[in-house]
């Protein structure tokens, strides 16, 4: 009985229709430039002008890694190699954050394709 009420609260959490689910993905793009701001932390800008334009920020040519982001390290790094190999990536958004008078989607996930 335990196993079909687990499975019934799972489907039912996996059903409410929240901001929390909204996230996105962009499309698969080349990272063109990284910037370090003092103030929010990396923009990564995409070669995609549009790629990152499905979760309706204006800025849709970049994401904001934010430095309080729990793998923070790694997906720095992973970014940074793929510019410097000049690799496709992909990113999972979730909201959007102000920058400046403009809006810019919040990096959760990086993709990398060989």
């Amino acid at each position: 009985m335990k196993f079909k009420i687990s499975h019934i609260a799972l489907l039912a959490l996996l059903s409410i229709s929240s901001p929390l689910f909204a996230a996105k993905m962009t499309t698969w793009s080349k990272i063109s430039q990284i910037v370090i701001h003092d103030w929010s932390g990396v923009i990564i800008y995409l070669e995609d002008t549009t790629a990152a334009s499905a979760e309706g920020c204006s800025l849709k040519d970049r994401v904001l890694l934010e430095p309080t982001h729990y793998l923070f390290d790694i997906a720095y790094s992973s970014a940074l190699s793929s510019l410097h190999t000049n690799k496709t990536v992909r990113f999972f958004v979730d909201s959007c954050k102000p920058f400046g008078s403009e809006t810019i989607p919040v990096l959760k996930r990086i993709d990398l394709l060989k």
